[in-house]
């Protein structure tokens, strides 16, 4: 008669901690997975907030334009840099006059674009408006309606709306018009 044992052999210790590796390993995927599905929706709203938040601040600019004789240099554009004097927010809530340079700038890679905005003598900001941009186009209204003009020389007055031509679309601000 065996004598009676008391706790495990090596091989059930072994095939124990085989089968707890194995349940880790698998919930350790699938945590890693919620993480990046987490990560992706994270990026996804920044990306879509700076895509909001590039173009509010860029319609607000805009929309606060000068021109005529309370402009000291006026509105000037070309197919990739325009600049105005418009109405900026301060630190300290106020609007104060400033100089506004939007650009088309490359991003390094060949083909691959971005707006970048300078105001005064402030470091650029990169705008995301969702697209790469190609160029601007600035509307003229006249007596028989309104048409785009690669550029634009009427320092004295402001084109009715900037357009901002990507690959995909074209995205539309109108100018020197507050709501």
């Amino acid at each position: 008669m065996r004598p009676e044992r008391q706790g495990f052999t090596v091989l059930e210790l072994i095939v124990a901690l085989t089968l707890t590796a194995l349940v880790v390993s698998g919930a350790r995927g699938m945590l890693v997975a919620l993480q990046d599905g987490a990560d992706l929706a994270a990026s996804a709203s920044v990306a879509a907030d700076l895509r909001r938040n590039s173009s509010g601040l860029l319609r607000d600019l805009l929309a606060r334009t000068e021109s005529g004789g309370r402009s000291a240099t006026g509105f000037e554009g070309g197919p990739t840099r325009l600049s105005f004097d418009t109405w900026c927010d301060s630190a300290d809530g106020e609007l104060v006059r400033c100089r506004a340079v939007l650009a088309i700038v490359s991003l390094g890679s060949p083909g691959r674009s971005g707006l970048s905005l300078t105001l005064d003598a402030s470091p650029p900001i990169d705008l995301r408006l969702g697209g790469e941009p190609d160029a601007f186009a600035f509307q003229e209204r006249t007596v028989d309606g309104a048409t785009w003009l690669p550029e634009w020389g009427h320092s004295l007055r402001t084109p009715t709306a900037l357009g901002v031509v990507m690959h995909e679309d074209t995205t539309f601000f109108l100018v020197g018009i507050d709501r």
